[in-house]
């Protein structure tokens, strides 16, 4: 296996050649690189490596200080952190103050229940929020889902939107950000000149808020 030396730390490097026009350099939980190199690439991994060294130090100090959204002990909740309690019911959460309850049938996992219930929950605020956003648009979107993944979200060309299920967990105005994010590719779908420009016109602080979503976790 491949590795970095970073700070006195072996960091794993999972490498991939695939049909891409470009290095692709992903950290993940961990944490582990993830490199992707086309095919036929001229540049080693260890050239990639270390011309991305800087960036990895940087990437990697940034993880180790992001907050979790979901822990063994607590979650957040539109920014907010819940404790969580168990005790016998019918596999729901109700919150109270600064405390969770999650109530459980026999053999149930609390970990399986506050999943769907923050999934439910993200999924009625983006439905709600992108059918606002398409609104003001002028687009229409296909469906919406919610699943298990290393981003926040992502939109199709033919119109279907999907978004990390913790999105709930994080502050409003970045789960706004986020969503309004991913409803504008059904106007652009691209990071273009045209989108970000539009992007600015919607949301002024989008940059600052970029910026705060480095503090959290996608999982």
């Amino acid at each position: 296996m491949t590795q970095l030396e970073l700070n006195g730390r072996n960091i794993p490097v999972d490498v991939y050649v695939r049909r891409v026009r470009h290095i692709y350099l992903r950290i993940m939980p961990g944490p582990r690189l993830e490199l992707v190199m086309p095919r036929h690439c001229t540049t080693s991994v260890g050239e990639v490596l270390a011309r991305k060294r800087r960036w990895v130090e940087k990437k990697t100090a940034e993880m180790a200080s992001a907050r979790q959204l979901v822990t063994a002990g607590s979650f957040l909740f539109h920014g907010r952190s819940y404790a969580i309690k168990t005790a016998s019911g019918r596999n729901e959460v109700a919150m109270n103050g600064n405390t969770a309850t999650i109530f459980l049938r026999p053999r149930s996992r609390a970990t399986a229940v506050l999943r769907r219930f923050l999934a439910a929950e993200t999924l009625a605020y983006a439905s709600d929020h992108v059918s606002r956003f398409c609104q003001e648009l002028g687009v229409d979107f296909r469906n919406i889902a919610t699943r298990e993944m290393r981003k926040w979200g992502y939109c199709t060309r033919d119109g279907k939107l999907c978004f990390n299920w913790r999105l709930i967990c994080l502050p409003p105005e970045l789960a706004e950000y986020i969503v309004l994010h991913e409803s504008l590719h059904l106007k652009h779908f691209n990071h273009s000149k045209r989108f970000k420009t539009a992007l600015a016109r919607l949301l002024p602080d989008y940059r600052r808020r970029e910026i705060s979503l480095r503090s959290y976790l996608t999982n």
